[in-house]
C-alpha cells in the first residue's frame, strides 16, 4: 500500500474523476473485457447468503439474468461513478445511497436516476470512503466496483465494517497488482489512472479482511488475457467467446495451482460483518 496523505489523495482523485466523468471510454472495455467478472460481482451483490452464490460457469453460459430482489434492503454504492450499479440495485427494490469523491460523478448519478424515474430510490452524495457520514449498522450491503484501490485501506476497512448491519455483506471488484505484464501496461499508460491509486496485492486483501467475520475472494483473467490479441479484429462476439473459453482454463489451473491466482487481472472480494 502506498502511503499518501489523505488530503492529497482526495484532491488527486477528485480532479481526475471530475475530468473523466463526461467522457465515454472507447477501448477494450467496449468489447466487454470485464463482463464476466462484472456479472459475477453483480450476482454476489444480490445474493443474500454465501451458500446461494452462483457459479461463474452459470453466468458464463448466461443461465442467470441480471435480476434479483433487494426489496427492503439499504445499499451503499461505494464509489458510484456514473451510477449504473446504483440504478440496477434500485430497480430491484433497494434504497441506494450512492457516494463518490467526485462531484461530477455524483451529478451524473443524479441525472441518471432522474432519467430512470428513480430519484426517490437513489440518493447520491459526494463523500470519501475513508470517512462515511452514515450511522453505525445502517446498510445491508456495501457494493464497490474498482474503488478500494483508490482509497486508504487502513481507514476504509473500518468504515465499511462500521456501517454494515450485523450479518451484512460487502462485495468489491478490484484490480490486482502482481502480474508483471499488466503492471508494464499500467506504466505505459499513466493517463488512464491516477497517481494515487494502487492495485491490490494479496497482502492488502488480507489486511482489508481482518475486521470481518467471514470472507472469500475469487480471481479472474489470467490466460484469458490472451484474448486481447484479438481486439484488432473488431469482433466483440469472437473476443467474448475466447475469453470465456480461456476462463475455463484459468479456473481449472488456479484451482490446482493456487499460487497462480495472484497473477490474475482482477479479484472479487466477498465479506460478511
Amino acid at each position: 500500500m502506498i502511503k499518501i496523505k489523505l488530503q492529497e489523495r482526495h484532491q488527486v482523485e477528485q480532479e481526475f474523476h471530475n475530468a473523466v466523468a463526461g467522457q465515454s471510454r472507447k477501448d477494450f472495455y467496449t468489447f466487454g473485457a470485464l463482463e464476466l467478472a462484472d456479472r459475477f460481482w453483480f450476482h454476489l451483490c444480490v445474493t443474500t447468503r454465501f451458500k446461494e452464490k452462483p457459479s461463474w460457469t452459470e453466468i458464463a453460459k448466461s443461465r442467470l439474468s441480471l435480476s434479483g430482489n433487494l426489496s427492503g434492503k439499504v445499499v451503499l454504492d461505494l464509489g458510484c461513478g456514473r451510477g449504473y450499479g446504483a440504478i440496477q440495485f434500485a430497480r430491484m427494490g433497494a434504497l441506494v445511497y450512492a457516494i463518490d469523491i467526485s462531484a461530477a460523478m455524483v451529478k451524473a448519478t443524479e441525472r441518471l436516476a432522474k432519467e430512470c424515474g428513480l430519484s426517490d430510490k437513489v440518493l447520491a452524495r459526494q463523500m470519501s470512503a475513508e470517512k462515511l457520514e452514515f450511522p453505525d449498522e445502517m446498510f445491508d450491503l456495501v457494493a464497490g466496483h474498482s474503488i478500494l484501490h483508490h482509497t486508504d485501506l487502513s481507514l476504509t476497512r473500518y468504515e465499511v465494517r462500521r456501517v454494515l448491519k450485523p450479518g451484512g455483506r460487502a462485495v468489491f471488484l478490484e484490480p490486482l497488482g502482481h502480474n508483471p505484464l499488466i503492471n508494464l501496461f499500467r506504466r505505459l499508460t499513466p493517463q488512464r489512472r491516477t497517481r494515487t491509486e494502487c492495485p491490490l496485492l494479496f497482502r492488502d486483501i488480507e489486511f482489508f479482511l481482518e475486521p470481518f467475520t467471514q470472507s472469500t475472494h475469487y480471481e479472474f483473467y489470467l490466460f484469458a488475457l490472451a484474448a486481447f490479441a484479438l481486439l484488432p479484429l473488431g469482433s466483440r462476439r469472437l473476443f467474448q467467446t475466447v475469453v470465456i473459453s480461456l476462463t475455463y482454463l484459468d479456473q481449472f489451473l488456479m484451482r490446482i495451482f493456487s499460487s497462480l491466482r495472484k497473477f490474475a487481472w482482477v479479484v472479487i472480494i466477498e465479506l460478511t460483518a
